[in-house]
């Protein structure tokens, strides 16, 4: 069956509307005709996604094949929300996106900063909706890794967040440079209860869709070519029940998932699992790699496990991640991880129980020396290993561990 067809008008506010990550339903209004938006209906291009600020406009999978040519690849519905929180606040609160002589987002820890001129004068922004906005511990981060760039070169720091409760003592000790503003755009008007009739089928196909499989079996073997792992493959031809079920299986096995995690194996969102435990960090992956610090959410299966470390929390993440690149099911009698949180030193991270014996897994962030590697490969066999398989985060060090000890090593880009 041929794909439906776009007119250019319809087609320029579509790549606009994806440009803008989403849209209020207000917006919708103002920028689409009734006509325009039953077009999208009729062919599924739009769907509504439910946040703290109203019902959120985004396109569909089907929709950016069409304007892009991509594949049907899962997009991240929380990452989208949270961009289109921070561009609506900037709009909202007057601050404009501007570029001085120099980029100070060069300076920051990750990409969700936006450099504004502000009443403040210049600031670097950032902000997200998701999780309650960002965490105590993240701000903290944040204030010690941009205090002296700040104080030297004369820009604030803003973190605009729902949760009123937040950073305010961190503020008080950092005022020369350091913000936090409460907000949350109010979009919810007369116009809203309109978009919503006009949406009702919208939302209702979307309801249908999500039901099945994520991927075909002819997608599946398209990503087997690009290097996906079996494992996910196979989750993701399962129903949308079946994944959250499933999801719900691994992390309990896991003890901890972060959120792309989720969205990547299982094309499900926070959201999906009930009220999971969860707990924000501002993680540095690779050991060494000082500037790169990224804001990850956490999926935890127990309380206890919310009192690990940030490292600790990556690392139990790490080791998740090299279940599903080597196809292991998360069954206590295939996949076996310590339970009570922090990994003991002189044991593998897990045991994978094969037909030819156990295997060790061990998840390393580039900070074990040679010596430590020696010693934990040497123990492993003296515990009656009969193979070790290492994860880590450099391509580089993959190919170091593999020429100088002999044992298959992967790249595990956990946090991606």
């Amino acid at each position: 069956m041929s794909l439906p067809h776009l007119s250019v008008r319809l087609a320029e506010k579509l790549i606009q509307l994806d440009h803008d990550f989403a849209w209020t339903i207000n917006e919708m209004s103002d920028l689409m005709t009734d006509e325009e938006v039953d077009y999208c209906n009729q062919f599924e291009f739009l769907y509504q996604q439910p946040t703290e600020m109203g019902g959120l406009i985004m396109l569909t999978s089907l929709c950016r094949k069409i304007l892009f040519n991509t594949s049907h690849d899962p997009i991240s519905l929380t990452r989208r929300s949270d961009k289109a929180y921070l561009r609506l606040c900037l709009l909202e609160l007057g601050f404009v996106p501007t570029r001085g002589v120099r980029d100070y987002t060069e300076l920051a820890p990750n990409n969700s900063f936006v450099q504004c001129q502000t009443p403040e004068g210049v600031a670097l922004v950032t902000g997200h909706l998701s999780g309650g906005g960002m965490t105590r511990h993240g701000m903290l981060h944040l204030v010690n890794r941009l205090r002296s760039s700040a104080l030297a070169y004369g820009f604030k720091v803003i973190v605009i967040t729902p949760n009123a409760r937040r950073g305010h003592g961190l503020v008080a000790s950092n005022a020369l440079f350091f913000r936090v503003i409460p907000y949350l755009p109010n979009q919810v008007n007369e116009a809203d209860q309109l978009g919503e009739v006009r949406l009702k089928v919208l939302a209702e196909e979307r309801t249908r869709a999500s039901v099945g499989p994520s991927i075909t079996e002819a997608e599946a073997e398209r990503r087997q070519v690009l290097g996906v792992p079996d494992l996910t493959l196979n989750i993701l031809q399962l129903t949308r029940p079946e994944r959250i079920d499933r999801a719900l299986t691994d992390l309990a096995v896991d003890g901890v998932m972060t959120l792309a995690q989720l969205e990547r194996h299982y094309d499900l969102e926070a959201a999906d699992l009930n009220g999971m435990r969860s707990i924000q960090e501002m993680v540095r992956p690779i050991h060494g790699r000082t500037t790169q610090a990224v804001d990850v959410t956490f999926l935890l299966v127990s309380q206890r496990m919310s009192r690990l470390s940030a490292p600790a929390l990556g690392h139990r993440a790490g080791t998740t991640e090299l279940r599903h690149q080597l196809g292991a099911v998360a069954d206590q009698g295939t996949w076996q991880v310590e339970k009570r949180g922090r990994l003991s030193a002189q044991q593998p991270d897990a045991a994978w129980i094969t037909p030819r014996g156990t295997v060790a897994v061990e998840y390393d962030s580039g900070a074990y020396t040679p010596t430590m590697i020696g010693f934990k490969i040497r123990n492993f066999k003296a515990l009656g290993m009969v193979g070790v398989e290492w994860g880590t985060t450099s391509a580089l060090r993959c190919r170091r561990l593999t020429g100088r000890y002999l044992i298959p090593a992967r790249l595990s880009e956990w946090w991606k």
